[in-house]
């Protein structure tokens, strides 16, 4: 017995200029049979950087500074409002710039107001201008996202934790 093919959209959060389209793409997506829509996440993308993103030939993102990224978890908020079944995953936040328990507790919500349909996929990050200007150290952000999963997994856990760590102390 063979699995049935999943199809999804990606990125549902980038280049849009409304709400509407944001939304209309999603309904669109679902009434086609598409399982799931992604996101991509970038606060900023500088208008010059010399890091090289990883995905490219020449180092460069395919979209320009000026491009709409709207925020990965208000945009799947507003998709899982319109939309029914329609699986919502963020492809990917970037963990080791971001407070592991107030994404935690975002996810934990978003997942409870899509009744179940959020998936969570966070990554280290690669672009060094905007560590710098989240004012997040770009170095160890390995172990950074290591220690970050880890004290998110305790506080999804449904216990009181403690999480104490190069980077956290709760």
């Amino acid at each position: 017995r063979s699995t049935p093919m999943k199809f999804a959209l990606i990125p549902v959060n980038v280049g849009v200029s409304s709400v509407e389209q944001m939304i209309g793409m999603a309904q669109a997506a679902e009434n086609a049979g598409v399982e799931s829509v992604w996101t991509f996440e970038h606060v900023i993308v500088p208008n010059d950087y010399s890091s090289k993103y990883p995905y490219s030939p020449n180092g460069k993102m395919g979209t320009t500074p000026e491009t709409n990224f709207v925020d990965p978890l208000i945009a799947l908020t507003a998709v899982a409002m319109n939309t029914t079944k329609l699986r919502l995953g963020t492809g990917v936040n970037i963990l080791s710039q971001s407070n592991p328990l107030f994404m935690a507790k975002q996810a934990a919500s978003l997942d409870m107001v899509s009744n179940g349909r959020f998936m969570l996929g966070v990554g280290i990050g690669w672009l060094q201008e905007e560590f710098l200007a989240m004012g997040t150290p770009f170095e160890k952000r390995g172990a950074r996202f290591d220690d970050y999963l880890t004290a998110m997994k305790k506080a999804w856990s449904g216990d009181t934790v403690e999480h104490q760590s190069e980077f956290l102390n709760w």
